[in-house]
C-alpha cells in the first residue's frame, strides 16, 4: 500500500501475483507534481518568512538605537 495518494504512471514488470518482492522494490511510481510543487510552495514561504525575519529584526535593531538616544538626550536635558 502506498503511503501517499496520486496517479500511478508505470508499474514494475515485477507485479505479479503470487511474487515475492523485497522491502525496498519499487512496485508502483506515482505522479510526483503535485508533490514537487508543494515542495517548491514550501521552500518559497520559507524564503520569505526569513526575509520577514531578518526585517523585523533590523527594525528591533533600529528601535533599539533609537530608545539609546532618546535616553542619551533625556540625560543632557536632566
Amino acid at each position: 500500500r502506498a503511503l501517499v495518494a496520486g496517479e500511478i504512471v508505470s508499474i514494475s514488470d515485477d507485479v505479479e501475483v503470487g511474487r515475492r518482492v523485497e522491502a525496498g522494490d519499487t512496485l508502483v511510481t506515482l505522479d510526483d507534481f503535485p508533490y514537487r510543487g508543494a515542495l517548491t510552495e514550501a521552500r518559497a514561504n520559507l524564503r520569505e518568512a526569513e526575509a520577514t525575519l531578518t526585517e523585523r529584526q533590523a527594525s528591533v535593531r533600529a528601535e533599539e538605537i533609537a530608545v539609546s538616544r532618546a535616553q542619551v538626550q533625556l540625560e543632557l536635558a536632566r
